[in-house]
């Protein structure tokens, strides 16, 4: 049965009965004939034990009913058949008891097996002179449930990594998690029994938090994002959602603010956005500089028509030059911008990027000035990049210029280079950034520094925060633009009065990727004249097309020219036995120049080519030229070149 079924039944039943009769006649003679109203009739769960050896002298029906025994089988148990105690402990206990009234709590089993969590109210008496206990148990399961859930919840809220704060209505704080001290710097001593005010940055005006009240006190549930300072007075961004917490009659009570720091997400989320806008402006400045470099074209064409047809002392010349010297400034402009979009055409090379700085470094001293110092802290151990050397030097340049513009008063400026290899957490910090090995190209001037809302926008073409006509604020578009292109990014560090760094990061190569080099660019070639060459022209800017076949035919070339590729396969089916070279631009209306030439080549492959375009991007296909070794002319060039 259990721990105390070992006594003797026979024995224990005459004892029992003796005992239980004593019990009944007590009763009776304290209670009177209530007696079943206290007893047989209560629905409390009533027992009578010997204190002595625990054996349960009497049950009334609810306790029968609760444990699953009859009556007659609950009399010969032994309290320690119904515990889950041992009967040393329980006649322990029971010893301790006998004294004064007293409560236990413990386990008792069912006759079903099931345990069940209990509490008894015990009070000694003595019967035929034994002391004995009587004892009303309740089931306290549920509330122990109940215990144990709430004990679980505090602890889950106390180690949640979200910060959790309960306040009354008024909003002082009443209860808070430890998360709560790391977020905002406050000890929770410190923190209750405030208003959470005290977090406050200024950043929220009166009427945000007159909308988060009015949505609380009506019971509904507020959500939304606010800046909030530190103990530190550092700012962070939270997301909080406050609930509003009601009693068992329907009141509201309290409120429950769960807060979750999302200021790193939403840095990374703001570089994301600042890097999208800037891809957009990347396609558009493309597009832009393709249509204008038609337009350049015609400029400086008919510019250099009009030069070659006046003496060196006619006035008209300067006019002209003048009107050359703006077309070939917006030129470089819109070369400016096609670096910034990274659609420019490169001529990589392995370099060692300390080379390129040193070769720099006298043009560098020149354009900074005699009171601004040049340092040099250069890794002797830096690896090879993958790059074009002039935009290298272009970037170099770009930064110096823009440190030497923040130190009016003078100052130094300082270029860094060394190694740096990114893990997966590093590279997470910056949204342009992977894993990898890279070579830092890092320009630190002792300047003014950048105000915290202008650095979103320094990449930005045509954002200047420097007077009107000194500059055309595309130098840092133009290095964000390199590096993006050479699979880099740049990140900048600025302070108020503290300067600013601006790191430009590259890809760096295994170390056998090959000697660095820096191989001349080829001389342009000298002035030609023709004799009589037959050359087909495919392109469908008119004013280009005019000028191209007047400088051509002018200088000994046959000229057929052509507005669309319909046009131009019915003058090579014409013509093709005796044409000789295929001056063709890359994007026409109605095809690719690329593909056109090619299907002429298949029918004539001793044709020479020479493709142009105004597009320096993927629909210049000049990577594609190359390979096939055409010879290219980006709009807009000079006409001696051509």
């Amino acid at each position: 049965m259990g721990n105390g079924s070992n006594i003797s039944a026979a024995t224990g039943t005459a004892e029992s009965r003796g005992l239980r009769s004593a019990w009944r006649t007590g009763l009776r003679a304290v209670w009177g004939q209530p007696y079943r109203d206290m007893f047989e009739n209560s629905r409390a769960s009533m027992l009578l034990a010997d204190a002595g050896n625990g054996r349960i002298l009497d049950a009334n029906p609810a306790a029968c009913a609760f444990y699953g025994y009859p009556r007659e089988i609950i009399r010969t148990l032994n309290w320690a058949d119904l515990s889950t105690r041992s009967t040393a402990d329980l006649l322990e206990q029971a010893a301790q008891l006998c004294a004064s009234v007293g409560r236990y709590q413990g386990q008792h089993r069912l006759a079903s097996g099931e345990v069940r969590a209990v509490e008894a109210f015990l009070s000694p008496l003595r019967i035929g002179g034994r002391p004995c206990l009587y004892a009303i148990v309740s089931d306290i399961t549920a509330h122990r449930r109940n215990d144990e859930r709430m004990q679980l919840q505090s602890a889950a809220l106390s180690a949640a990594a979200n910060s959790i704060v309960i306040t009354d209505l008024t909003g002082r704080i009443i209860w808070a998690n430890p998360a709560f001290a790391r977020l905002t710097g406050y000890p929770l001593e410190e923190a209750l029994g405030q208003n959470p005010r005290f977090l406050k940055s200024g950043r929220q005006d009166a009427a945000f938090y007159q909308r988060l009240w009015q949505t609380i006190l009506a019971g509904g549930v507020w959500y939304g994002e606010l800046v909030n300072r530190r103990k530190d007075q550092s700012l962070y961004t939270e997301e909080m959602t406050i609930t509003p917490v009601k009693n068992a009659a329907g009141v509201m009570t309290h409120f429950v603010a769960v807060k979750v720091d999302i200021s790193e997400r939403r840095d990374l989320q703001q570089q994301l956005f600042q890097s999208q806008k800037m891809e957009s402006i990347g396609r558009m400045a493309a597009g832009v500089a393709h249509d204008f470099n038609n337009l350049l074209q015609g400029i400086l064409g008919f510019s250099d028509l009009l030069l070659n047809q006046f003496e060196e002392q006619d006035p008209r010349r300067q006019d002209v030059g003048e009107i050359r010297k703006a077309a070939q400034q917006a030129a470089q402009l819109t070369r400016q911008l096609l670096a910034f979009s990274r659609k420019q055409r490169m001529d990589l090379q392995v370099l060692d990027s300390n080379a390129v700085v040193q070769g720099a470094g006298k043009l560098l001293q020149r354009l900074l000035g005699e009171n601004i110092a040049l340092d040099y802290q250069l890794a002797p151990d830096l690896a090879r990049i993958k790059a074009d050397p002039q935009q290298i030097e272009q970037m170099l340049m770009n930064l110096a210029i823009n440190g030497r513009d923040a130190m009016d008063g003078g100052g130094r400026l300082t270029v860094t280079t060394f190694n740096i290899a990114l893990g997966e957490q590093d590279a997470a910090r910056w949204a342009d950034a992977r894993p990898g090995g890279y070579v830092c190209l890092a320009v630190s001037d002792t300047g003014a520094g950048i105000a915290g809302e202008v650095l979103p926008h320094i990449f930005e073409p045509f954002f200047s925060t420097k007077a009107k006509g000194k500059g055309t604020g595309l130098g840092l578009a133009t290095v964000y633009g390199i590096a993006r292109q050479l699979e880099g990014w740049v990140h900048v560090y600025s302070q108020l009065g503290l300067g600013s760094t601006f790191k430009v990061y590259l890809p760096a190569l295994a170390s056998d990727a090959g000697a660095a080099s820096a191989a001349p660019r080829a001389a342009a070639s000298q002035d030609v004249r023709g004799r009589g060459e037959r050359i087909l022209l495919i392109e469908d800017e008119a004013g280009v097309r005019e000028l191209v076949v007047r400088v051509l035919r002018e200088n000994g070339y046959h000229v057929f020219a052509a507005a669309d590729a319909a046009e131009a396969r019915q003058l090579f089916e014409r013509e093709q036995g005796g044409l000789e070279l295929i001056l063709s631009d890359v994007v026409l209306p109605d095809s690719n120049g690329v593909d056109l030439v090619q299907q002429f080549l298949a029918r004539n492959p001793g044709l020479r080519i020479v493709m142009t375009s105004g597009y320096s991007d993927e629909r210049s296909r000049w990577n594609v030229i190359r390979e096939r070794g055409y010879r290219f002319l980006p709009k807009p060039y000079p006409l001696h070149e051509l």
